[in-house]
């Protein structure tokens, strides 16, 4: 294939990759959302069968058996749900996506690492980003973070743009110190900005969290004494960085968010309505999840839960709404996905690779997000999911290859004593 050709379509399929990420933000509300995510979806594998010559060749591989494996467990679970049809619209929603990322993976399995995947949801978020400042406008922004108040929602929810925004922040500081600056790096300012705006504590938590424990890896990897000093350090800094931003005014919404926090966390009382509503869902989640530990209530079914409380929303955390929605076997059938990459990157941990470090980052980092967030059926978690078992499907391709070489060598080496 002729080698302009080739760059062409590589730069417009990786384009449409971020926006595609982009359209589960600023679209993800709208009915019609999903018919620019087939379309992007389609234009991409368009571009792919021009770069392969017309030919695609869908590959199943470990993502496919736990996310469908799921899927079946939901479609099961709609037999003894209480609203049937709330099961199968969750089952339905997952196994499209999982198609989407199927799709997707026939163009990006042909590279040996994930970068251009971790690059999309960089630029992804630096896009929603800058798209928020216009939305928003900069000023309002700005006197926004000032007063100590927070943004209100509006083409998205707020928590989902600052976390997107910070996993672009931590994505950028990999970059800086596993490889090298770039002009985007400025791009991290406003982000922060944003961030702060939005007055996410989870964002700016796990922000604070992945920046830390990158620094903390690239400290290690050279000098594990000098790695834990820093790591104290950083614990000295923080609270003292702590105690000077409490005293400011521009920061008091936030602070106080962040104090509520920490109430329902240790069982005291929270002083945030949006915390005591979140304390109210986990308590009648953990009745339900009494009531029917096993194969729970039903999938998606969490608004008839909420119900007493004289709202019908979701449990605000994931593992909750899990095992009050589909038992203890739902739950084991989700994160045993988790557990399986968990293994992967540890047996073939003999692959030097830097991805596998910021993914590994990235999905602790969701892991803790689930404490605070519904994800269960998200199309950008399920992104990031795609992007962790590509990663360790590379260490293992990677890691046979490495063998096959090795008994090779071995194998030759014994033919020529034998001789």
């Amino acid at each position: 294939m002729n080698k302009e050709l080739f760059k062409i379509c590589d730069n417009l399929i990786f384009w449409l990759t971020v926006f595609l990420i982009i359209t589960f933000f600023v679209f993800g509300q709208y009915v019609w959302g999903s018919l620019v995510i087939i379309a992007i979806i389609c234009s991409i594998l368009v571009l792919t069968l021009i770069v392969n010559k017309g030919k695609i060749s869908i590959k199943i591989f470990p993502f496919q058996v736990f996310t469908v494996l799921f899927v079946v467990y939901c479609l099961l679970n709609a037999t003894w749900a209480r609203d049937a049809k709330q099961t199968f619209e969750k089952a339905t929603t997952i196994f499209s996506i999982i198609l989407f990322y199927t799709f997707l993976d026939v163009y990006y399995r042909r590279f040996f690492n994930v970068t251009r995947l971790i690059k999309a949801i960089l630029w992804a978020g630096y896009f929603l980003v800058g798209y928020s400042f216009l939305f928003y406008k900069p000023t309002t922004v700005v006197q926004t973070l000032l007063s100590g108040n927070r943004l209100p929602n509006a083409f998205t929810n707020v928590n989902g743009l600052a976390l997107v925004a910070s996993f672009a922040i931590i994505i950028e500081v990999y970059f800086l110190i596993f490889s090298k600056a770039s002009w985007q790096s400025v791009l991290t300012l406003p982000s922060a900005i944003l961030i702060l705006a939005t007055g996410s504590r989870k964002a700016l938590l796990f922000l604070v969290v992945g920046v830390a424990v990158l620094l903390f890896i690239k400290f290690a990897k050279n000098n594990l004494i000098k790695a834990l000093f820093f790591l104290l350090a950083c614990l000295v800094f923080g609270f003292l960085s702590y105690k000077i931003i409490e005293r400011l005014d521009a920061f008091n919404g936030i602070i106080q968010r962040f104090e509520s926090l920490v109430a329902v966390i240790t069982g005291k009382t929270a002083t945030d309505s949006g915390d005591v509503w979140r304390l109210a869902y986990l308590e009648v989640g953990k009745e339900q999840f009494r009531r029917t530990p096993l194969l729970g209530f039903g999938i998606g079914n969490s608004g008839y839960i909420t119900m007493p409380l004289g709202r019908v929303t979701y449990l605000h955390n994931n593992y909750i709404e899990l095992l009050a929605c589909g038992g203890i076997v739902g739950t084991v059938i989700y994160y045993s996905a988790y557990l399986y990459l968990f293994y992967a990157f540890i047996r073939y941990r003999r692959v030097k690779s830097d991805e596998t470090v910021v993914c590994i980052v990235l999905m602790i980092i969701t892991l803790l997000l689930d404490i605070g967030m519904v994800s269960y059926y998200d199309k950008f978690t399920y992104f990031c999911m795609y992007l962790f078992f590509a990663q360790a499907r590379n260490c293992r391709d990677t890691t046979l290859a490495l063998e096959r070489r090795f008994n090779k060598n071995r194998c030759s080496t014994k033919l020529l004593e034998a001789v």
